[in-house]
């Protein structure tokens, strides 16, 4: 590219209307979502091979600011292969989601939107994004195989329509594990191993010997200013926590899973009670660890990193993008990683009380490409770019050595430090989805709920019986409001068998 392709966009007006209701005149030219969307879209993915050069499409993104070099690289190197630009159109992630509503209320939205975690089901339902399932069937301009084939596992079954359609409604791109970091310096001067970090309870008995031998050492460094940090906690310890009900619930999606109609189907059953032991038990260990906390983690941020990243912390869970920031702003701390602990039975009775390995599992629909970009004729040029993006020896090369992105394809030089977190990887899936399918039954619950959370873990005076009876009142009411706008998931079909 011979321009710089960042554009930095700032919403100016605030919008309001909910990502599922809102449209337009988009909105109005759908009746139906499914079959019919994908035979439009058919005649579309056969023009996939014939390679347009020179032309320009738009890809919106939240992605930090440390990514956009690696970005900017990617685009250049598409624009060298194919003689087409994509433009990068950088939105804050505080702001993305309403922004995105407004650009489709408007008409105004990208050729491709790159938005892990957004609605990708309610945009399909809206005509908003299109079914890319037609082009994994077919042939990759890049490779010379069936698309599809590239891709690791089953990583693609996580971008199924939610909707029941049967469509993908995008690609992944990105997979990240959350790993526990700890200082290999810390642990090998108070005579802490590895191995004594497995499990939770391992974690809060290392957390008390490290504040014993060096009271100004933060056993654990967390934020939880936003839900991303202690909510990484959470989403692995209910893995462990409700595993036993997916034989039981999993009636409706059958996939070996617990989605969120089934959470909402097991808590309107009653089979899920939501204040019963085993969320006492977590909350109260919750309430324990939190005293190894750093001081005041309930407003901090990003300092919870720099506490790790300067030696001032033994212990942190982060993300699989932690090698490629410690190699750019070039941290000394000497840092090891392990897998997530795991739930034993010295916390609550109600887990499996294993140590899993996890595999890069379900992908997310990361990447969309917008049904206005193949009505502007330009959704060839769209996905000739997702084909590069995921090629093993072409774009997915970059992410995984630009930005040290785990793989979503086969085929990838893995090598360096993204390696050390490859290495805590196995066969095991998370099934459990409470993050996303439970905690995300409706967002104002969700948003609720974390300031919830971060008061009882501040306030000696709440009692582990008190929140879990606060949080059932708080889903019970959110399934509620779940299952009136989801009249598809049938609940009360299920409720009367």
């Amino acid at each position: 590219m011979k321009k710089k392709s960042v554009v930095y966009l700032m919403t100016a007006v605030m919008c309001t209307i909910a990502l599922a209701g809102c449209g337009g005149d988009n909105k109005a030219e759908t009746t139906d979502t499914g079959a019919q969307t994908t035979e439009t879209q058919s005649d579309e993915s056969q023009k996939v091979d014939k390679k347009a050069e020179g032309r320009k499409i738009t890809m919106s993104h939240c992605q930090g600011e440390w990514t956009w070099s690696a970005l900017e690289a990617v685009m250049d190197a598409y624009e060298a292969e194919s003689g087409n630009m994509v433009e990068l159109l950088y939105v804050p992630a505080e702001g993305y989601q309403t922004w995105l509503t407004t650009q489709f209320a408007g008409g105004t939205e990208p050729d491709v939107i790159f938005a892990s975690a957004s609605p990708a089901g309610d945009f399909y339902k809206n005509n908003w994004i299109i079914d890319l399932k037609p082009y994994f069937e077919k042939e990759s301009a890049y490779t010379g195989k069936i698309w599809r084939d590239s891709f690791a596992g089953n990583i693609l079954d996580g971008t199924i329509d939610p909707n029941g359609t049967g469509a993908m409604v995008g690609m992944p791109n990105s997979i990240s594990m959350v790993n526990l970091y700890y200082n290999k310096d810390v642990f090998e001067e108070m005579g802490i191993k590895p191995k004594d970090v497995e499990s939770w309870s391992g974690v809060l008995e290392t957390a008390k010997k490290i504040k014993e031998k060096n009271p100004d050492m933060v056993p654990m460094s967390v934020q939880n200013s936003s839900s991303w940090n202690l909510g990484w906690q959470t989403n692995f310890m209910m893995e462990h926590i409700w595993k036993d009900m997916i034989a039981e619930l999993d009636v409706i999606d059958k996939n070996g899973r617990l989605e969120a109609p089934e959470w909402a189907l097991g808590v309107k059953s009653g089979k899920i009670q939501l204040d019963d032991q085993r969320m006492v038990d977590y909350f109260s260990f919750m309430k324990e660890l939190s005293a190894y906390f750093n001081t005041g983690f309930n407003t901090a941020s990003w300092e919870y990193e720099a506490l790790f990243n300067e030696g001032k912390a033994a212990m942190n869970l982060n993300g699989s993008w932690f090698p490629s920031q410690y190699v750019q702003n070039n941290l000394s701390v000497n840092y090891g990683v392990l897998p997530q602990p795991y739930v034993d039975s010295n916390i609550t009775d109600k887990t499996d009380n294993v140590l899993h390995r996890y595999s890069v599992g379900l992908g997310g629909p990361d990447v969309m490409v917008t049904q206005k970009s193949v009505n502007d004729g330009n959704g060839d040029v769209a996905i000739d770019f997702l084909q590069f993006m995921t090629a093993p020896d072409k774009g997915a090369k970059l992410f995984a050595e630009k930005l040290m992105w785990i793989p979503v394809v086969e085929g990838v030089d893995a090598s360096g430090p993204i390696k050390d977190i490859i290495d805590t990887l196995g066969e095991d899936e998370q099934n459990v989805n409470w993050n996303a399918a439970m905690l995300g039954m409706t967002a104002e619950a969700n948003d609720k709920f974390g300031v919830m959370f971060a008061n009882f873990l501040d306030d000696s005076d709440i009692t582990a019986e008190k929140m879990a009876a606060d949080f059932k009142d708080l889903y019970v009411a959110a399934c509620d409001t779940a299952i009136a706008e989801h009249p598809e998931w049938k609940i009360e079909e299920y409720l009367s068998k």
